[in-house]
């Protein structure tokens, strides 16, 4: 009887973590698509962003930093890769103030955000 309380417990423990890294992901992506869709969409915008200091994808890229350790438990390499990438490429052109690169990274890098947002979030397109 003893054993039957332990694998219950032991369910339950882990219904609960799953359904709490759920939760967490699902926040963490939004987060990072709500960034990624503040950033500049079009060529004035891009042009208007550059003149000032502080920039979207800087922030882009300190809030991926920090949702990596969670986001690599359950999110694939090669998806945690192609993000990794388009952000990075994206702050680099933002640096180097190249418009036509910086709109195709961060067309890019919201692709990649919202196929992890969907495939990892509860979501009835991510289920089915």
């Amino acid at each position: 009887m003893k054993g039957f309380w332990a694998a219950v417990l032991l369910f339950f423990a882990l219904t609960a973590f799953l359904i709490v890294h759920t939760v967490l992901i699902t926040k963490m992506t939004a987060a990072l698509l709500e960034t990624a869709a503040e950033l500049p969409k079009t060529a004035e915008e891009f042009e208007e962003a550059v003149k000032q200091p502080s920039s979207g994808a800087e922030q882009l890229w300190a809030q991926w930093d920090k949702a990596i350790p969670l986001l690599s438990i359950s999110v694939s390499y090669a998806q945690i890769d192609r993000a990794d990438e388009a952000i990075a490429e994206l702050v680099a052109a933002g640096r180097a103030k190249d418009c036509a690169n910086y709109l195709a990274a961060r067309e890019k890098a919201n692709d990649t955000l919202a196929r992890i947002h969907m495939l990892q979030g509860v979501h009835f397109g991510g289920i089915f």
